[in-house]
């Protein structure tokens, strides 16, 4: 074979050489990025429910100290501790599910960045204010957080908005004993119904302490073998007497 003729085969393979590595390159261009890992997205998920599940026991844990509510209205009992509503004086006064509802959603909306700005030590996260709704049965509460949440990794945007989590604990059930209670004492003016109390107790499985403050009575309902935290879950409300 000739010199000449070696030189063109060496310059056509060479062409063909770059042409083959261009092309690569190209075809790599137009590839559309790999999605985000996905069990890097479910270890932000999972993370963000854990913090909610943590927000939302704490929630349930104040709420219930203070007859259903996170920011107590008055009238209200001043402990050294915290602030117990009056839901009688004379007259029984009744809060509305919805109304401790939204109180539940408020301390959850207002602490839960507390545990959620750990996030961004493990991953590259940004993400706005949250906003909860609550809803609350006879043993659990369901907790959906709207939380816009973005995940960065590289060049690559990943995007979170919805939780949920159910989060066991008698709150319904307490309410609606109180309810109970409450309807029943609206039958006297300065007399507790002990009797009534009692046979409510036995008929709901739970126990009814009562602490008695110079005219101020505070009914704690004790639920035992709670869900809530694996021993004793209480919730307490006031109510006052001319004593």
């Amino acid at each position: 074979m000739k010199r000449g003729q070696v030189t063109v085969f060496i310059i056509v393979g060479l062409v063909i050489l770059v042409l083959a590595a261009f092309l690569f390159r190209f075809s790599e261009s137009i590839q559309p990025e790999k999605p985000i890992i996905n069990n890097e997205k479910a270890a932000v998920t999972s993370f963000v429910e854990s913090c909610i599940d943590e927000v939302t026991h704490e929630a349930i844990y104040v709420v219930s100290t203070q007859g259903g509510y996170y920011q107590v209205k008055l009238p209200y009992y001043e402990h050294p501790l915290f602030d117990v509503p009056y839901y009688f004086d004379k007259k029984a006064f009744l809060p509305q599910k919805k109304e401790i509802e939204l109180q539940v959603a408020l301390f959850i909306d207002e602490n839960l960045d507390i545990c959620i700005d750990r996030v961004g030590l493990l991953w590259d996260v940004n993400y706005q204010n949250s906003k909860t709704k609550v809803t609350i049965g006879l043993n659990e509460l369901i907790i959906d957080v709207n939380l816009p949440m973005e995940i960065t990794k590289g060049t690559q945007i990943t995007s979170l908005n919805s939780f949920s989590i159910t989060k066991p604990a008698e709150l319904g059930r307490a309410l609606d004993i109180q309810k109970k209670i409450l309807v029943e004492q609206d039958r006297f003016i300065n007399e507790i119904p002990v009797s009534y109390i009692v046979e409510l107790a036995e008929e709901e499985n739970i126990l009814v302490d009562l602490a008695h403050l110079d005219g101020t009575v505070l009914f704690n309902l004790q639920f035992p073998h709670s869900n809530y935290n694996n021993n004793l879950y209480t919730y307490t409300f006031a109510a006052k007497y001319d004593w």
